[in-house]
């Protein structure tokens, strides 16, 4: 039988394996496998859906509990982890859980195209990176994410960031609004990235988190408000049908305006655009990002 630590994706030494076999020895079949998902029991790896950590290349043996401690040092309290952090039994030691890569992914930008460097870059990309990086920047993902990989052309980026800048903070549409509207997007196209990034702003403008849970669970919106309601029906009709509903539209012409409800459009179509190039490029979650939307 295949020791049930490596079925688990785990990294194991000599002490894991004896920890093991004590609790084997006790009956605790459980007692090898993490806490935290439950799936990977009896389970093939590949299936399972273990947390997100940070990546690592394979024959990486570093275990979380030696970093940030001198080499011989003893483990002191900071080395230890809350109970939910420790596998079923107590006795075994928290190993990290190797995150694989696809094979085409690069693991310093964890998408198919690789990060680039600002010396890479002609004048007009170095001027992209700059605003990506620097202290005015509004990117919530950095350069590893839509910013990173426009850089790969500059003159397409040029033109991407100028209509995001536009589209996400000077559109009719209050901030609250518009991060709805992303996440109606970004739910309808089953982005994870997109939405992972995009949940925790919306909650920081102040949308609602059952207003949140609506979109994400596609519940009905009968009980929403007016204008929370009208956005994701807008949205659901958008990309379920391919276009919006005659009173649907009249409806959004009155609560925006019509300036609001062509930007409402745009906004939608130029995340679903980033959705795409995500998807393009295979673009992974980031170290320690826990997946907020559920998918199969």
């Amino acid at each position: 039988m295949a020791d049930p630590l490596r079925r688990a994706g785990l990294r194991v030494g000599p002490t894991h394996r004896r920890g093991c076999r004590d609790a084997e020895g006790r009956g605790w079949r459980s007692g090898c496998l993490p806490r935290r998902d439950p799936r990977c029991r009896d389970q093939d790896p590949a299936t399972a859906r273990p947390d997100p950590v940070r990546p690592l290349p394979a024959g990486d043996h570093r275990r979380v509990r030696d970093e940030g401690r001198a080499s011989g040092e003893p483990a002191g309290e900071r080395d230890r982890r809350p109970d939910s952090e420790h596998f079923a039994g107590g006795e075994l030691e928290v190993v990290e859980q190797v995150v694989r890569l696809p094979k085409d992914v690069h693991p310093a930008s964890l998408s198919r195209l690789p990060l680039l460097a600002r010396d890479d870059l002609d004048e007009q990309g170095k001027r992209l990176y700059d605003a990506a990086v620097g202290p005015q920047s509004r990117t919530l993902v950095g350069l590893r994410g839509p910013s990173g990989i426009w850089l790969h052309s500059p003159v397409l980026a040029e033109f991407l960031r100028a209509a995001n800048q536009y589209l996400r903070f000077e559109t009719a549409l209050d901030r609250r609004l518009t991060e709805l509207a992303i996440l109606v997007t970004a739910r309808e196209l089953d982005n994870q990235f997109e939405w992972t990034a995009h949940e925790p702003a919306a909650l920081k403008e102040g949308l609602d988190p059952k207003i949140i849970d609506v979109i994400r669970r596609r519940k009905p919106v009968a009980r929403l408000g007016k204008k929370e309601a009208l956005i994701i029906n807008f949205g659901r009709e958008l990309f379920r049908w391919k276009k919006v509903r005659s009173q649907t539209f009249a409806r959004a012409v009155s609560a925006f305006g019509r300036r609001g409800v062509l930007e409402l459009a745009a906004l939608m179509a130029n995340y679903s655009m980033t959705a795409l190039i995500l998807n393009t490029v295979d673009q992974q979650l980031h170290p320690g990002q826990k997946p907020l939307l559920p998918l199969p």
